[in-house]
């Protein structure tokens, strides 16, 4: 296991100075950063890639839909986008010399209605049939797609470890597995110890931060519980801390972020690693 950074800790540098965050990540002593790839073209690829070569940083590419890349929306049009998208950050990935793209790569965040039986299953169904090809492509380059498990409030469709597993057990592809936030867990799982021991090998990704998108170790997050569970899967991925800047004004809204979560989101990170290291090496799943 080995522990990254999310750049949304320093989202002001994001597309402006993307070298800045893969120099920040290594000075902390981060293993690897998180690529947001929002958008094509959306940064300096030659450039960010010889910072990555440069200093050693292993890239994780991540990434979030909007409504018109949303693989379940009513819009057919929506899918093609979305499955488009996908390959490209999959392209990229393999042009960087990352080997996963990760984020909330079926329904677009923030996108919240009331389902029946009958739609549920039908944008359960859809979901499957436009994360197949994909999930293929992936899996021809190498490439491992991690879907986020969002919480209710960010998400109406897989908000639970046992919702993406199911997703993940119908897509039926080594190349398709779930990311779990101790975010979004601590709101939805009875358990993080059980949730992670439930996704099992389908467990790809991990992200880390506090109940209330703080310091990790400050608030109520079970940190024993997820290290003891990482342990038991004998978890091979990255853990990544991800802390949100609340000096952007729209990503500050995205997440409804209405106060400064951190004095100081550069000590967040170091703090931050330096906690996760102590707890998971002291559980012994570092």
């Amino acid at each position: 296991m080995q522990i990254g950074i999310s750049p949304w800790v320093w989202a002001e540098l994001i597309g402006k100075d993307d070298v800045a965050l893969v120099d920040k990540a290594h000075a902390l002593g981060f293993r690897g950063l998180e690529i947001a790839v929002l958008g094509r073209d959306t940064f300096d690829v030659a450039a960010v890639g010889a910072a990555l070569k440069r200093t050693g940083v292993t890239p994780i590419l991540s990434t979030a839909f909007p409504e018109e890349r949303d693989l379940i929306h009513p819009n057919a049009d929506y899918h093609r986008n979305g499955q488009e998208f996908l390959r490209y950050c999959v392209d990229l990935a393999v042009t960087l010399g990352a080997d996963r793209v990760i984020g909330p790569i079926c329904a677009a965040p923030g996108r919240l209605w009331m389902a029946s039986t009958a739609q549920k299953q039908q944008e359960f169904d859809l979901a499957v049939k436009n994360l197949k090809p994909v999930a293929a492509y992936a899996h021809d380059h190498g490439i491992r797609l991690a879907l986020e498990v969002l919480n209710r409030y960010e998400s109406a469709f897989i908000n639970t470890a046992e919702d993406g597993l199911r997703l993940a057990e119908a897509v039926d592809s080594p190349a398709f597995g779930l990311l779990l936030d101790t975010f979004h867990m601590n709101i939805e799982e009875k358990s993080v110890a059980a949730a992670i021991r439930r996704a099992g090998p389908h467990l790809f990704h991990v992200h880390a931060i506090e109940n209330d998108r703080g310091l990790p170790g400050s608030g109520q997050v079970d940190w024993v519980g997820l290290a003891d569970g990482l342990r038991e899967i004998n978890y091979p991925g990255w853990i990544v801390i991800e802390g949100f800047s609340a000096q952007v004004d729209w990503l500050a809204r995205a997440i409804c972020m209405w106060r400064p979560l951190a004095p100081d989101l550069t000590e967040l990170a170091r703090e931050g690693l330096a906690f996760l290291q102590g707890t998971l090496t002291a559980r012994g799943a570092l």
